[in-house]
C-alpha cells in the first residue's frame, strides 16, 4: 500500500515556489503545525493518494470530487499482511482501519516484536508492516490516513476494506473509533510523547519508534575505544535559512563523487567559511574508517529548529538505541517552552553559539560524564533497526552503525524541500577500501570546472549571503562606471557649448568695433 500527499506540480517547481516565491500570485498560505507547536514548510496540502487513487477535498465543505479510491477485497476469518510505503513529500500520515486493530510487525524491512495499535504514523521515506484480521461483520470499511496537522480539515484519504460479499460498489457508512479514557487509542512512531485530540483531552497513547524491539535479540554494535561519536544538527539556520547539516547546506556534486573525488575538492566544506556561528554552501562529507563502530546524535534544535525531519541513510540500516524529545505542556500539548514560533528543546545536549547566533553548528552532550555507552536509557540489548527516522523539532536520536559497506552514502532529510534546500551530506565511509573503476569507466564531466569559463553567474551563491554580495557589488560598480561615463560625457558637452558661446560672443565684439 502506497500511501502520500500529492501536489500538481514538480518536487522541483514547488521547492522553487515555496522558497523563492511562496506561491506569490495565490491565496496566501500559512504554515500548518502539529499539536506540539511544531511546523509544516510552506507548501499546502492538496491531496493525498492512496495506491495512486484519492479524492481532491474542499477544505471548507468536505465536498470532494468523487474520484476512484482503491478497493482491498478480503474473505471473513482470513488474517492479511500489509506493506505501508511512504512515497509522500512532506507529510507525516496517520494510519487507521475503521472497527478494526492492527498489529504492527516490521519497519524498513526489519521485523519487530508484535505491537497491537489502533494507528500508526509514517513518515516520507518509511515503510511499515502490519496484520490485519477479518473478523468484523460482513461490509466494507473506511481504511484512513490523515495528516497529523492541527487547526485544518479534510487532509485526509481513504481507501476501502472490502469484504467477501458485501455490496462492490455502495461505499463504507463506518465511522473511526472514539478514542476513551477508558479504552484509549495506542498510535504508533509519534513525533511527541503525548497525543492529544481536537479537545485537548489525552486519550491516546504515543509510542516511540524506541519502544519496539526487534523481532530477534540483535545487540546493537559494541562502542570500544576505536569507535567514534558525532553529532549531526538539522535545521534551517541562518538569515535566509537554507536547510542545512551542523550549518553546512549540501552542494550536490557535478561529477561522480566516488570515482571522481578530486574533482569536488573545490567545493569541500575545509575550504569555506564554515564554524559554528556561520552557514556555508559545500560538498559536506564525513569521513568513517572501515569496521568501526559509528554512534551518531541526530539533533533537531537552535534557532533554525521547527519543523521535523524524517531522516534517511542510503547503504545501511542502523540500530536506533534511543530517542528523546522535549516535554510537553499536559494542557496545551505545546512543547514546554513554546511561546509562539519559539519551541521548546530537550536539554540533555548543549551548543556552542557565539557571538548569540544559535545555530547549533557544534552539539554535545549537557553532562560531560555522557557519551559513547555511557548514555542513560540506551537500549543495546535489541534495539529496532530502521533506515528512515522522524527527528521532531526539539528531540533527539542515537543511532549505531557498523562500517562493512565502503562506499559513499547518501544522509538526508526525506521531505523533498528539505533535501532539495540543502539539508543532506555523504558518509564517506572507508574510501581506501573502495575497487577502483575498471580502464575506461565513464566519467562525468563537469561544466564547472572548466576554468576557462566565468562561473561568477552561474556559481553567484558559492555561500549563503557571500555570493550575493559579490554579485552585488560588480552591478554597483558598473552602475557606477555607466554613470561616471554619462556624467564625464555631459561635462565635456557644456565645456563644448561654453567654449563656442565664448568665441561666439568674442567674434560679436570684433564685429560691433
Amino acid at each position: 500500500m502506497s500511501i502520500g500527499d500529492w501536489h500538481h506540480t514538480s518536487s522541483e517547481e514547488v521547492y522553487i515556489k515555496a522558497v523563492y516565491g511562496n506561491f506569490v500570485g495565490k491565496k496566501a498560505y500559512e504554515d500548518t503545525k502539529t499539536l506540539d507547536g511544531g511546523k509544516f514548510s510552506g507548501v499546502p496540502w492538496n491531496s493525498a493518494l492512496i495506491e495512486g487513487k484519492g479524492r481532491f477535498k474542499n477544505e471548507q465543505t468536505g465536498e470532494d470530487n468523487g474520484a476512484p479510491l482503491t478497493w482491498y477485497r478480503v474473505k471473513e476469518g482470513a488474517q492479511y499482511r500489509f506493506r505501508v510505503i511512504g512515497v509522500g513529500s512532506m507529510y507525516p500520515i496517520r494510519i487507521s482501519v475503521d472497527q478494526h486493530p492492527i498489529m504492527v510487525i516490521a519497519s524498513d524491512g526489519y521485523d519487530l516484536k508484535p505491537m497491537m495499535v489502533e494507528s500508526f504514523i509514517i513518515n516520507p521515506g518509511e515503510r511499515f508492516d502490519f496484520l490485519i484480521n477479518a473478523t468484523q461483520s460482513v461490509g466494507n470499511y473506511w481504511i484512513r490516513g490523515e495528516s497529523i496537522e492541527v487547526g485544518v480539515q479534510h487532509h485526509s484519504v481513504e481507501a476501502i476494506f472490502s469484504y467477501e460479499g458485501a455490496n462492490k460498489t455502495e461505499e463504507p457508512k463506518t465511522t473511526k473509533r472514539q478514542c476513551s479514557s477508558d479504552n484509549p487509542c495506542i498510535v504508533a512512531n509519534c513525533p511527541f510523547y503525548y497525543y492529544f485530540d481536537q479537545d485537548k483531552h489525552s486519550h491516546i497513547k504515543c509510542k516511540l519508534m524506541s519502544d519496539f524491539e526487534n523481532a530477534v535479540e540483535t545487540p546493537a554494535p559494541v562502542f570500544d575505544e576505536t569507535s567514534q561519536e558525532h553529532f549531526m544538527n538539522f535545521a534551517f539556520p541562518g538569515d535566509d535559512e537554507p536547510g542545512a547539516i551542523n550549518g553546512r547546506k549540501f552542494e550536490f556534486p557535478g561529477v561522480n563523487s566516488l570515482f571522481q573525488s578530486d574533482e569536488i575538492d573545490n567545493y569541500d566544506c575545509s575550504k569555506h567559511k564554515c564554524g559554528d556561528g556561520e552557514v556555508c554552501y559545500c560538498h559536506y562529507e564525513l569521513n568513517v574508517p572501515y569496521d568501526h563502530t559509528i554512534q551518531m546524535v541526530w539533533v533537531n534544535k537552535g534557532s533554525g529548529a521547527g519543523w521535523g525531519h524524517p531522516i534517511h541513510l542510503h547503504g545501511h540500516s542502523f540500530y536506533v538505541v534511543k530517542m528523546a524529545y522535549t516535554q510537553q505542556n499536559m494542557t496545551t500539548g505545546l512543547l514546554l517552552g513554546s511561546k509562539g514560533d519559539s519551541l521548546g528543546e530537550n536539554q540533555d545536549i548543549t551548543c556552542s553559539n557565539p557571538n548569540g547566533r544559535r545555530f547549533c553548528n557544534t552539539a554535545s552532550w549537557k553532562n560531560s560524564t555522557w557519551g559513547k555507552n555511557n548514555i542513560p536509557g540506551l537500549n543495546l540489548k535489541n534495539p529496532p533497526r530502521k533506515d528512515t527516522l522522524i527527528i521532531p523539532t526539539g528531540g533527539y536520536a542515537v543511532i549505531r552503525i557498523r562500517t562493512d559497506n565502503p562506499g559513499k552514502w547518501f544522509l538526508h532529510c526525506h521531505v523533498e524541500e528539505h533535501m532539495l534546500d540543502g539539508m543532506a551530506m555523504i558518509i564517506n565511509e572507508a574510501s581506501d577500501r573502495v575497487p577502483k573503476p575498471p580502464a575506461g569507466f565513464p566519467i562525468c564531466q563537469n561544466f564547472y570546472n572548466d576554468p576557462t569559463r566565468d562561473m561568477s553567474y552561474i556559481r553567484a551563491k558559492q555561500i549563503e549571503g557571500e555570493g550575493e554580495t559579490c554579485v552585488q557589488t560588480d552591478l554597483f560598480v558598473a552602475v557606477c562606471c555607466v554613470l561616471g561615463v554619462f556624467v564625464l560625457i555631459q561635462f565635456i558637452v557644456i565645456v563644448v557649448l561654453c567654449m563656442r558661446s565664448k568665441s561666439r560672443a568674442a567674434v560679436e565684439n570684433i564685429a560691433m568695433k
